[in-house]
């Protein structure tokens, strides 16, 4: 996926979170009275957000490199897993292969 794409896609979903936290906000006040609850559950559910975005990157880094081992495997069927790979060279090292 491009990087504008990633961006328009990102702008949308911030707008709709915020949309719909901004919604449950007025539901809460209308419903209860008590504009510091809602002030406060929007509060945290913006630090929430931002808190996921920032972590964005790292998932879709781990989710990436996973889907490629994954390729690997399937490509290589005999192949040992590059963790596996590094326990085997280790055990020979060792003597104990």
């Amino acid at each position: 996926m491009s990087s504008e794409k990633k961006s328009v896609l990102t702008a949308l979903c911030v707008s709709a979170v915020i949309a719909i936290a901004l919604f449950v906000a007025i539901i809460l006040v209308a419903q209860t009275g008590k504009a510091y609850l809602a002030a406060v559950i929007f509060f945290f559910f913006a630090v929430f957000f931002i808190y996921a975005l920032t972590k964005a990157d790292e998932l879709v880094a781990m989710w990436d490199s996973k889907k490629k081992l994954a390729k690997y495997d399937a490509t290589h069927p005999r192949a040992v897993p590059p963790t596996r790979a590094a326990a085997v060279v280790w055990r020979r090292h060792v003597g104990h292969i």
